[in-house]
């Protein structure tokens, strides 16, 4: 009753042939091998698993359609045109086309009502809409997917929980209005994205990651009570934090080479932890950092600062990183114990304890 198949890497084997009607078959790895089809497959009906990663001339899945007791797809950098052979898998749970460059259409998944996880990055589908009906959909990622210019078919998952969608297209985020369950958002140099409005009042979501986008404020992270990670790293059209007050579990914020002129916004953060604002030209006053007490690390190198004078009253911070030993309060902070105070040189030479902390 043989129930599972690996031929990992047997870089001659170009056919599965010799697996058919092997009625205890559940698990086949058959990756960086030179298979062109799964059709030997087709009569396994108890298959749960497939993994046919880095086979390059593997182009359809057909092979697949039907099995019903398949959970998890593997078809990482394959040369699969679409996922149409899936149609009939309903009990899939897991598909993996990244890198899958022939890939331009997720047409074959609209009715897997038990997916829960797709990675669909690097491919060049020109969109999700095909997902609308995955109601159990809990992560998906569609990083580096250029021609997808929207989210629409995400819009009131009632499972989702991950969305990775950096380096696309997309100019909003109103298609995930209705995710309430949405805990992560990660939407990295897209620069046509300008608000985040779409993410407004999503009552569990924990981190966003909107780094080199287009985005010109973060007002409607104020109603996200659940922040704990905001990244706006490089958002050069970022001018405030506005927005961030008063998020009472914030513990980092990332908001390096912005245009942003204080942090008086962060009073109200009682839980940050770890500030990141080195490469903000424009930015004079660490003020509203005043008596945060959990603040533990401050990394402001080429700034404005003409003072870190705020940062004295700050009793658990432990890593200061500034241009200069002149600034006024950087003696005092070199008193404390446990302190370490850095600056723009020594991190420039690659200050070991510095470089690890960043």
């Amino acid at each position: 009753m043989l129930a599972y198949v690996s031929v990992f890497a047997c870089k001659r084997l170009d056919s599965l042939r010799g697996l058919s009607f092997l009625p205890y078959l559940t698990e086949v790895r058959a990756s960086h091998t030179r298979i062109q089809h799964v059709d030997a497959l087709q009569n396994c009906p108890t298959l749960e698993s497939l993994s046919v990663r880095m086979c390059g001339e593997l182009t359809s899945l057909e092979g697949l359609v039907g099995l019903r007791h398949l959970k998890v797809l593997d078809a990482y950098c394959t040369g699969i045109v679409n996922v149409d052979g899936v149609r009939g898998c309903t009990a899939l749970e897991t598909i993996n086309v990244n890198n899958c460059s022939e890939l331009t259409s997720l047409d074959g998944l609209s009715r897997l009502v038990r997916l829960k996880t797709l990675d669909a990055s690097c491919t060049n589908i020109d969109g999700v809409g095909s997902l609308k009906h995955c109601a159990t959909l809990e992560r998906i990622n569609v990083n580096h997917c250029k021609n997808v210019s929207s989210l629409n078919g995400l819009s009131q998952l009632p499972c989702l929980q991950y969305v990775h969608a950096s380096e696309t297209g997309i100019s909003s985020l109103d298609a995930l209005r209705g995710c309430q369950m949405l805990e992560s958002v990660e939407v990295r140099g897209c620069r046509a994205l300008t608000s985040l409005s779409g993410l407004s009042e999503l009552q569990c979501l924990v981190a966003v990651d909107a780094a080199g986008s287009g985005i010109t404020d973060i007002k409607s992270l104020q109603s996200c009570p659940a922040l704990m990670v905001v990244d706006v790293d490089s958002c050069d059209r970022l001018t405030s934090l506005k927005g961030l007050s008063g998020l009472r579990r914030l513990k980092q914020v990332y908001a390096c080479s912005t245009a942003i002129t204080n942090v008086d916004d962060l009073q109200g953060c009682t839980a940050l932890e770890s500030l990141s604002v080195s490469e903000c030209r424009n930015l004079t006053s660490l003020s509203g950092l005043l008596g945060l007490q959990n603040l533990r690390s401050v990394y402001a190198v080429n700034t404005g600062l003409t003072t870190v004078e705020p940062l004295l009253h700050c009793p658990a911070l432990d890593t200061v990183l500034v241009d200069h030993d002149q600034l006024p309060g950087v003696d005092a902070l070199k008193k404390r114990d446990n302190m370490t105070v850095a600056f723009s040189t020594e991190w420039s030479n690659g200050n070991s304890v510095v470089s690890d902390a960043i």
